[in-house]
């Protein structure tokens, strides 16, 4: 320790210590430490005793400063928080006070509005009425308005109004005239609005009639009953109701025609209006002023009185208001009321969608003259009577808004004969508590801890200090833990030793002067005269990274290789997305069994997944490990694979792993440089991936080496001898073995067995059968022939997937119409009583459906501005059954003994049209991403024809790829022409098997139990013409063979692209834009499904020889039930040729130049010439070897002996011999003898035939 006395210490020095040390001086303290061992702690050189009074007095006033900052702080935040809380509170308050005020603006505004409506539809009727009697020469009172029913009815739809009744006004002198005239004449409108009842409400009719019939007794007693209907005379209500002729007055007016109809017959018909207190005094008002005159409130009881049933017993209680509305005899000035219209109005007509939805509710109280008052309710869109009386919250009273009901405008004041309405507004409790928040109290309370929060802040600041080395520790275990998830522990511990503290890193050289440079240089020339100076300048590991490389030997682990065997023919097919879905489902499932049973996970390569075990820590039972792990991998594999089917498509469940494991020494370190990663090396690495190549798909293969520590460690049952020896390439012939974990093994032939059901696809082509026990090659095919649950299951599956494929793109279309903002909605689909419309078939066959240009829909920006994701959107669960019980019924309509035209197939091609629809551009996505410059999104629907901008011509192509081959004969419509089958003639020897199919496929659709689904894929008939053209056009697409089909598809094809041809005559220049992207379109879609169609000829090798041995067993299969003439193995070679020159690889082409399909056409291409190439040095092997699978399939009688006839074996290799492999050069075909394309249409190339030609 330095001398204290050896440095003065001050005030100004002692402001030079940091704060850290203060407080670490305090922390020292606390754990009774002496002043001096304090200042010795810190490393400061001032240890005296003036220095440590002096730190503690600057310590006890920073203590004191703290206070009082926090002491003010406190009161600054009670009082920002009083503050606060008071403008917020009146911020609430004017809020509340505007909403209110624009609420009651609202509510006085649309009640005006629709009274306005009204009355000015009373008067319409009125006015109509005078000039119908005016035109129909009819003389005042005696007047019947023919269709009154009909048009009063409408009148009380667009008024609300209960009834509406003419009451024309009869003299004392015309009353013997108008009771005769009654007589004659009741029953013509009465039975008019019988009749109109029957036919809109046939209910209330028949309720009618039955009181009629039957005699029941009446709501009253009746005695003068006439059959007309009406009573012989004018009358009124007497004592008891009983119906007595009205006394002689000076003028009376009589109830007349009226509407609706009565349920029965009643008296209602001449009962005097003008007899009747109110009524009377009302009726003056509005003949004496000529104006409509509004009544006093009463209850809707005289509706159940007349009407039994039509109105609820709700309407006894709802206020009403009869409205007096005069009838004028002209339209003249010097008018007068002839008539009055008298309709009973319900009050709550005026309140009716006054407020928008979801707003809380207001009262309303109306106040009338006639010493009358009833209060109404506002809920959103509805309005409802409260009860009688002002009965709104007297809280509320000061702010309520009041209007005179006399600014409708049409219903002006009439002195002493109408009462006079005003209305006013009162918020309800529920209504003013939506305003009066807590926000008050919670920006008070923020307010208040953001000063607590800074005070916080200060106190933190202090404890951060005195944490910041547990903060350095705590960040060097994190960059650890991330250190050891890349790298093994003892790695790790060797990077971090390696890395220098900066203070300790070289500095940068300084840049030498020019004579220094000089003298360098001169040495440099002599240096380089030694032997040595090479190797000196080399850029070693010691010199990049300044360290030796990080590397050890571990003498005892097992590495596992694991191949996705059929990964690359599987990815082929799929989309990029589709891929890598797969990829990384499949490896997070291992990795996560890896975890469990702590092996070491390496890297993944592609579709290779290495792992080890003994690394980096010791293991002495590391190939038992490692062999539970292989086990547990393969079950997961083959679990994830099945789960996968029904997202990713057919052939997804067949995906599995070929294992290969071994044991022995590695080198395992760090590479350092550029991503830098933990790596393995060694011959152990090079035979664990021999294993791996050399096993077979569903099998741990492993090397003598893994089978003796496996045996060493008691699991020697787990351990079954490969029969056959192993090559390696650099080791030889190899003993190797294959890892059981299942209790017992089943012997020699189940094992021969298990290997040919694994064998690589790669090496089948070359191999054919050997002529050993014939038995045991049957006993060999029999054993692998899948079981009828696992058919039934891929069927399943397959259904599952299409499903979702076509309920994905369901869905699209949904989302399309309402972003539209049609008046489809999803709710809609759930009526089974709404029909969609039927397609009505014109006269004639397909043939004549098929046009030169679909119509397709126009660019449309409100797609753009509107956009629904169909993410969001769900269809109902009635749909989706439907669409469900739609493909299953499809599934099952398809051949079963087809090999190629199979369901299967159907799925195949949905999935190469999926690829290639989602490879064209979508305007809608690239443009949601640019944002909203709809000319960009313009740009690209003409680009892409429009094909990517309407769900529906998506929805039509998958469906057309789902039917095409529906029912399919397995031999070419020349086949059916020739064995005059009933389908050739119904077709007129035109694409039958393509016109079938659309045939009966449709039907299916067209069932009633599909009524749903088929709303939901169409809702107008322009949708459904569009919907039936596209299917037509793309099915009979398929059909290759027919010359005029392919003659308008050439001819569409040069007046889209402008092929070589020239223009042809009948190609205008004045075609409009739209024209011609729709015939773009159009060609475009039927050569997709072409070559989706043969789509296994433009993918990977595997898949294109599957398909192809499919297609040829059907073909031979038709030749061995006598359907064809020429045994197809003769020309087959020859006619792969032709095919791939003359059709397959020119519509590759095509594809590439239409420029829509993105790099999948030149994918597409790229494969058609490789299995082109491929077919021309191993065809002719391959056709003898489908010829010879073939014949032992059908010598184990029918079905294969259990054999799926669909060729699930075709890519099986059951030799033991191969055949020598003889290359030799393919001659290009003049013609072809025999071939198939996706039709299984047998063809034949003359100097004429174009058939080849896209």
């Amino acid at each position: 320790m330095m001398d204290n006395s050896s440095v003065p210490l001050d005030r100004n020095s002692l402001a030079m210590i940091p704060i850290t040390e203060e407080i670490d001086l305090e922390v020292a303290s606390s754990n009774g430490d002496t002043d001096d061992d304090l200042l010795s702690n810190t490393g400061d050189h001032h240890t005296n005793n003036t220095s440590t009074e002096i730190a503690r007095n600057e310590t006890r006033m920073v203590n004191y400063s703290k206070i009082l900052v926090g002491v003010v702080i406190l009161v600054l935040a009670s009082v920002m928080g009083v503050v606060t809380y008071q403008f917020v509170s009146n911020q609430e308050e004017t809020n509340y006070q505007k909403q209110f005020d624009n609420a009651a603006r609202d509510i006085k505004a649309s009640s005006i509005l629709r009274g306005r409506a009204i009355f000015d539809n009373l008067e319409g009727v009125s006015v109509s009425l005078t000039i119908q009697a005016l035109t129909s020469n009819m003389q005042w009172p005696f007047v019947v308005f023919p269709h009154f029913q009909v048009t009063a009815m409408i009148s009380n739809s667009i008024t609300g109004a209960s009834t509406l009744a003419i009451c024309p006004i009869v003299q004392d002198e015309q009353r013997q005239e108008w009771e005769n005239f009654t007589m004659d004449n009741s029953m013509a409108f009465l039975a008019e609005g019988h009749m109109y009842d029957e036919e809109v409400h046939p209910d209330f009719y028949e309720e009618s009639r039955y009181y009629n019939e039957t005699k029941v007794e009446l709501p009253f007693p009746l005695q003068a009953w006439n059959e007309s209907g009406s009573m012989p005379f004018i009358w009124e209500f007497g004592p008891g109701f009983q119906p007595v002729p009205t006394a002689q007055q000076s003028s009376y007016i009589p109830s007349w025609q009226m509407a609706p109809a009565i349920d029965y017959a009643s008296p209602i018909v001449n009962l005097n209006t003008n007899s009747e207190g109110n009524s009377t005094f009302f009726n003056q008002g509005v003949i004496q002023y000529q104006k409509p005159v509004l009544s006093s409130i009463t209850t809707g009881s005289y509706l159940s009185m007349y009407y039994d049933r039509r109105f609820q017993d709700i309407y006894e209680e709802i206020p009403h208001s009869y409205v007096y509305y005069p009838v004028f005899d002209t339209l003249t000035k010097d008018r007068q009321v002839v008539a009055i219209l008298n309709a009973f109005l319900r009050w709550d007509e005026f309140f009716f969608n006054v407020l928008p939805e979801g707003e809380k509710p207001i009262l309303v109280v109306l106040t009338s003259t006639c010493q009358e008052t009833i209060t109404y309710v506002l809920r959103g869109e509805t309005a409802d009577f409260v009860g009688v009386g002002d009965l709104h919250d007297q809280r509320y009273t000061h702010l309520g808004k009041s209007s005179a009901f006399q600014e409708l405008g049409r219903l002006d004041t009439v002195d002493g004969f109408s009462c006079d309405y005003s209305m006013t507004v009162y918020p309800t409790a529920e209504w003013s508590e939506s305003y009066f928040t807590n926000k008050p109290i919670i920006y008070m309370a923020a307010v208040v801890s953001c000063f607590l929060l800074t005070t916080v802040v200060f106190i933190i600041y202090d404890c951060l200090v005195q944490k910041r080395n547990r903060t350095v520790m705590h960040t060097a275990n994190k960059t650890n833990r991330i250190v050891s998830s890349l790298f093994p522990s003892n790695v790790r511990d060797r990077l971090m030793e390696e890395i220098e503290p900066e203070e300790k890193k070289p500095k940068p050289m300084a840049w030498p002067k020019a004579s220094e440079l000089a003298r360098t240089f001169t040495s440099s020339l002599e240096a380089s005269s030694s032997p040595s100076s090479s190797l000196n300048s080399l850029m070693t590991s010691e010199r990049i990274f300044g360290s030796q490389p990080i590397a050890d030997l571990f003498p005892d682990v097992t590495v596992m290789f694991a191949d996705m065997v059929g990964f690359t023919a599987w990815a082929s097919v799929r989309d990029p997305t589709q891929v890598f879905t797969l990829l990384e489902t499949v490896y997070h499932a291992i990795d996560i069994v890896v975890k469990r049973r702590r092996v070491f996970k390496v890297e993944t390569i592609g579709d290779c997944y290495v792992a080890c075990a003994g690394l980096p820590v010791p293991q002495k039972d590391h190939a038992l490990a490692m062999a539970r792990l292989a086990h547990d991998v393969q079950n997961r594999m083959t679990e994830v694979s099945h789960e996968l089917e029904s997202r990713l498509g057919p052939e997804t469940s067949q995906l599995c792993l070929r294992i290969g494991l071994h044991s022995g020494p590695v080198t395992a370190g760090v590479l350092r440089g550029e991503k830098g990663r933990f790596q393995l090396f060694g011959d152990t690495m090079n035979v664990a991936s021999r294993m791996e190549s050399t096993g077979v798909a569903r099998k741990v293969h492993m090397s003598k080496e893994t089978a003796d520590l496996i045996i060493a460690g008691g699991k020697g049952r787990w351990v079954v001898p490969r029969e056959d020896k192993v090559f390696a390439k650099g080791k030889g012939e190899l003993q190797t073995y294959f890892l059981s974990i299942e209790p017992e093994s089943r012997g020699s032939l189940t094992e021969t067995l298990s290997l040919a059901a694994s064998l690589k696809d790669e090496e089948y082509e070359i191999e054919t059968y050997s002529t050993q026990d014939a038995s045991n090659r049957l006993r060999l095919l029999a054993a692998l022939a899948p079981p009828a649950d696992d058919v039934v299951g891929k069927t399943t599956r397959l259904v599952d997937w299409t499903v979702d494929i076509l309920g994905r793109q369901l869905r699209q279309v949904v989302a399309h119409r309402m972003t539209r903002k049609s008046l489809f909605s999803i709710g809609s689909l759930d009526n089974t009583e709404k029909r969609p419309p039927q397609f009505k078939r014109r006269r004639g066959d397909l043939m004549d459906e098929v046009v030169d240009v679909l119509s397709l829909p126009k660019f449309d920006e409100s797609l753009f501005k509107n956009y629904v994701d169909p993410d969001t959107v769900e269809l109902p669960a009635a749909v989706v059954d439907q669409l469900r019980e739609l493909v299953s019924r499809i599934a099952k309509a398809y051949n079963n003994r087809n090999a190629f035209h199979s369901f299967e197939h159907a799925a195949h091609v949905i999935m190469s049209v999926t690829k290639m629809m989602t490879r064209i551009v979508n305007p809608i996505d690239i443009s949601r991403e640019k944002g909203p410059e709809y000319k960009f999104a313009s740009t690209l629907h003409q680009f892409s024809f429009g094909l990517t901008s309407d769900p529906i011509t998506r929805f039509a192509a998958l469906f057309a790829s789902l039917i095409h081959d529906l029912d399919h004969p397995g031999v070419p419509n020349t086949t059916l022409v020739k064995e005059n089958d009933p389908l050739a003639t119904k077709y007129h020897g035109k694409s039958i098997a393509e016109q079938n199919s659309v045939e009966l496929s449709w039907g299916i659709l067209m069932k009633p139990e599909f009524g749903q689904l088929r709303a939901c894929i169409y809702t107008n008939e322009d949708e459904l013409t569009r919907f039936r053209s596209i299917v037509v056009n793309l099915v009979l697409a398929t059909d290759i063979m027919d010359k005029d089909l392919g003659a308008q598809r050439k001819d569409r094809w040069a007046r889209a692209f402008n092929s070589n041809e020239g223009p042809l005559p009948s190609q205008s220049s004045k075609e409009n834009k739209e024209t011609e992207v729709n015939r773009k379109a159009t060609i475009v879609l039927e050569h997709l499904i072409q070559a989706s169609d043969i789509a296994h000829t433009m993918q990977h090798w595997h898949v294109y020889r599957k398909w192809n041995e499919r297609l040829f067993c059907e073909m031979y299969q038709a030749y061995k039930d006598g359907r064809s003439d020429k045994d197809p193995s003769e020309g087959w070679y020859e006619g792969e040729i032709g095919f791939f020159d003359f059709y397959i690889i020119p519509l590759a082409k095509k594809l590439k130049e239409c420029g829509v399909f993105g790099v999948s056409s030149s994918e597409y291409l790229g494969y058609a010439e490789a299995n082109r190439k491929e077919w021309v040095d191993k065809g002719r092997n391959l056709v003898k070897v489908y010829l010879e699978r073939f014949k032992l399939r059908e010598s184990l009688g029918p079905g294969g002996g259990g054999l799926a006839s669909t060729g699930d074996l075709m890519e099986l290799a059951l030799t033991d011999t191969t055949v020598a492999d003889m290359p030799e050069s393919a001659p290009e075909p003049a013609s072809m003898s025999t071939y198939s394309d996706g039709s299984a249409i047998g063809l034949a190339l003359n100097e004429d035939s174009d058939v080849f030609e896209v």
